[in-house]
């Protein structure tokens, strides 16, 4: 067995207790392990704002490696890091508390702007998150999501369900939003969504239609429902039979 002597701490050792280095003539370090660790440290606590620049050069250069070394060792470990989370959430919930407090805190402008623009690249979805949220302050349950948006929206043949406009006067595209409204208690449902643009919306308001609209528009959006949700269970069956 290969022996080496440290001269830190001066004492003769595995060569296999010192670390790599390709740049000493034996591949070896100089210092044994130990020594290197106990160095380490010391100098960290000497000057942390140091330490850490040095640790940020190191991942940044090594980020490729560190990110596979990561994936692999997640896909490994997978079972056993999803029960650690959920034990340390477990027990440690007003620390994980303060913690987010303080990183929402402190980022708050930024996710603000992160925001905006994701709601202005996707407003359909920045739209049923919104419907979602409303949902739940009200107590009522909702799962309607981007495959019943767009069959609702092919339906409607992307037309203001009330004045047939494919845009508002602004330029904005048409919302999916409730028939019978979400503050009386209706869910948003394949029965119950309709497309409207912004001024037919806002004319709705959260009221029933028959305050608002004439029993003629009623009773056409109202049979385009039934047939839509017909239409929707036909295309669920068929789906199950190929599958």
């Amino acid at each position: 067995m290969r022996k080496k002597r440290c001269p830190h701490c001066r004492i003769t050792k595995s060569i296999d207790m010192f670390y790599r280095n390709r740049n000493t003539a034996d591949g070896r370090s100089v210092w044994c392990g130990q020594c290197k660790r106990i160095e380490s440290y010391n100098r960290r606590r000497k000057d942390p704002e140091m330490a850490k620049i040095i640790h940020r050069r190191s991942a940044y250069k090594h980020r490729d490696k560190r990110r596979a070394y990561s994936r692999e060792y997640r896909k490994v470990n997978h079972d056993e890091l999803i029960a650690y989370t959920a034990e340390y959430r477990r027990t440690h919930p007003e620390e994980i508390a303060i913690r987010n407090a303080a990183q929402y805190n402190a980022n708050i402008e930024q996710r603000r702007e992160y925001r905006k623009l994701y709601r202005a690249l996707k407003p359909e979805i920045g739209r049923a998150n919104d419907r979602k949220r409303r949902a739940r302050a009200r107590g009522v349950k909702e799962c309607f999501g981007s495959k019943e948006s767009a069959f609702v929206r092919a339906h409607w043949n992307n037309e203001c369900a009330i004045c047939g406009k494919t845009r508002d006067e602004e330029g904005r595209t048409l919302a999916i939003d409730h028939w019978y409204p979400l503050s009386k208690g209706y869910a948003l449902t394949i029965k119950n969504a309709v497309l409207m643009c912004h001024s037919c919306n806002a004319r709705k308001g959260d009221q029933y239609p028959i305050s608002r609209f004439d029993y003629q528009t009623i009773n056409r959006i109202e049979q385009a429902l039934d047939m839509q949700n017909s239409a929707w269970e036909k295309m669920q069956l068929c789906s199950l039979l190929t599958n």
